[in-house]
């Protein structure tokens, strides 16, 4: 599993939360998106089967532009440490 903030130009309100929300979230192998407008960005955690690419295509399908990305540390729950 990966997970990637996004910086995303262009969201001003709720209904562009849900667009980028809806366009990244409908790519299989994501399991979590979370868009924050507030500081512009989404936070993607998903399986390695997902290219780049199709990131940045679902949010200029959704009428936005990415600005960059920074990968991110996994957060591991007590479950998580205990299966491996």
């Amino acid at each position: 599993m990966k997970q990637l903030r996004l910086d995303i130009d262009g969201m001003t309100c709720g209904h562009c939360v849900e667009r980028v929300h809806d366009a990244i979230a409908a790519i299989d192998g994501v399991h979590e998106c979370d868009v924050q407008l507030d500081n512009g960005a989404a936070i993607v955690t998903f399986d390695d089967s997902v290219e780049m690419g199709e990131l940045i295509q679902a949010v200029s399908t959704a009428g936005y532009r990415m600005k960059g990305f920074s990968p991110m540390s996994l957060q591991r729950s007590p479950e998580d440490e205990a299966s491996t």
